[in-house]
């Protein structure tokens, strides 16, 4: 028989099935006690192979198992879309995305101890004005009160109102290791806040915090320091009806290196006066809760924040083995960045940035490091005001430097918007910077300030996922399985 004939006659015969096929009836037909019935097609051209392939019955705790991984999954999608790709997120020392766990795992340990951040910069952070806004995010987070550290010759700011009983200006000669030459003492014992005053008269300075309903945590204090070299004298603090003398405790600091005078008030107080009768060199006065977290803000106009090395280690690292410093922020680059136009110049400052990183890594091991870039900077350039044609690459090799050292970068050039975000900022309403196109005005500073703590949350609610959240959920499938 012909090829063809044959495929014809099977193709008949298998037409003729599938006929009977879906003509016979699918109960089958009875006759008597059997029951007669032909199968359908697909049973008679099925391999088996569809049977094998058919997926296993899940038990219940399986299905719960296989359901929970699944939202897991997702979760940590969610987390990881913003920390690995957000203009906003943190750069990471060789993108460890656990850099951070330790520096959360002490502020959720602080309810019964002092934790500190230490936030440097440059003018960006006078008048406390970003730093007020990151201090009432931790402290209404993890607990915590008081404004923390602050110069001998204090300003007023967001969260403090500041009054002397004499005109600092004339009175009290202060000194800086930064800034213009004729600033300098004639030694390098400056402290944590790289600046010193020497008192040699009475002083009284009046502190009141102001803005409660804005920075309600950190309205009143109860621990008052003093940090100073070459004490002969008194001092003492008065609150309303209370005046507590301030003591060192002389077992555990030399006469010849820094000094901690202390007072810890009867409560916590929101005004008071300290009184300073005699001669010493005053590094910082600093107005604290007794447990929690504290912020201190430490703003250097004109500083590029590469002198910190030449400060006297000792008189500096007193204050980090003295104090919990948990995290070190530093904020700087903004007046350097108009000079650093070559390659070299770049350069020179990452290696001296890469030298203080290296620097606070020794006298405050313990301590986590981000060190914040310079916002947009704009200047005129054909007559129109634009981005400074070489910070995209300033920023990008300090990025670079800060992360090889071991800290992790916080691009706030590419959080604000990058390039000509800075006149978006001039021209939008409320002014969000000043109309030199390089400060923040305190709305400005109120928004970055918002990015930068919402950047943080999201950081601490991926720690909190990965170490806590995870395993709870875990746990209640499990409660669930067991009640099957």
């Amino acid at each position: 028989m012909k090829a063809y004939k044959t495929v014809i006659f099977i193709f008949s015969i298998l037409a003729m099935l599938a006929l009977v096929s879906w003509s016979f009836p699918t109960e089958g037909i009875k006759a008597g006690d059997l029951t007669f019935r032909f199968p359908s097609l697909t049973e008679v051209l099925s391999t088996g192979e569809e049977e094998s392939e058919e997926e296993p019955q899940l038990s219940p705790e399986e299905l719960l198992q296989q359901r929970l991984d699944a939202i897991l999954a997702a979760k940590d999608n969610e987390y990881l879309d913003y920390i690995l790709s957000s203009e906003a997120r943190f750069h990471l020392p060789d993108g460890d995305l656990t850099y951070f766990d330790d520096f959360f795992i002490r502020l959720e340990h602080c309810s019964d101890r002092l934790v500190r951040i230490i936030h440097y910069g440059d003018s960006q952070l006078e008048e406390d004005r970003i730093t007020s806004y990151l201090r009432e995010n931790v402290q209404a987070k993890f607990g915590g009160s008081g404004i923390g550290m602050l110069p001998a010759v204090p300003k007023s700011g967001a969260t403090l109102t500041v009054a002397h009983s004499i005109d600092p200006t004339d009175r009290i000669p202060y000194y800086l290791a930064y800034g213009p030459a004729t600033a300098r003492a004639d030694h390098n014992r400056y402290g944590p806040m790289a600046q010193i005053a020497h008192i040699d008269t009475t002083t009284v300075i009046n502190f009141r915090t102001r803005q409660p309903n804005v920075f309600p945590h950190c309205q009143t204090f109860q621990r008052v320091r003093v940090r100073m070299q070459g004490f002969a004298g008194s001092m003492s603090f008065v609150s309303g009806n209370n005046r507590v003398q301030l003591t060192c405790d002389t077992a555990r600091y030399s006469k010849e290196g820094t000094r901690v005078f202390e007072a810890l008030l009867p409560s916590p107080v929101k005004s008071g006066s300290l009184i300073i009768s005699g001669e010493m060199d005053v590094q910082s006065v600093q107005l604290d809760g007794t447990k929690g977290v504290v912020v201190d803000n430490v703003a250097m106009r004109g500083c590029s924040g590469t002198m910190f090395t030449s400060i006297e280690r000792k008189s500096i690292e007193s204050f980090f083995n003295d104090e919990d410093v948990a995290l070190i922020i530093l904020q700087f680059g903004g007046n350097a960045m108009p000079y650093a136009k070559s390659e070299a110049a770049i350069e020179k400052f990452c290696k001296d940035t890469r030298r203080q990183i290296d620097f606070f890594h020794k006298i405050a091991p313990d301590a986590k490091i981000l060190y914040i870039g310079p916002s947009d900077m704009a200047t005129s350039i054909a007559g129109e005001m634009h981005t400074y044609p070489h910070l995209p690459a300033f920023v990008e090799a300090l990025q670079t430097a800060v992360t090889q050292s071991g800290a992790a970068f916080w691009n706030m050039f590419e959080a604000m918007g990058g390039k000509d975000s800075m006149t978006r900022w001039v021209k939008t309403s409320p002014q969000l910077a000043g109309d030199d196109h390089i400060h923040f005005t305190q709305k400005g500073a109120q928004r970055i300030s918002e990015i930068l703590n919402g950047t943080f949350d999201i950081y601490y609610n991926y720690y909190r996922f990965r170490n806590y959240d995870r395993y709870s959920m875990a746990d209640s499938i499990s409660a669930v399985s067991d009640s099957i």
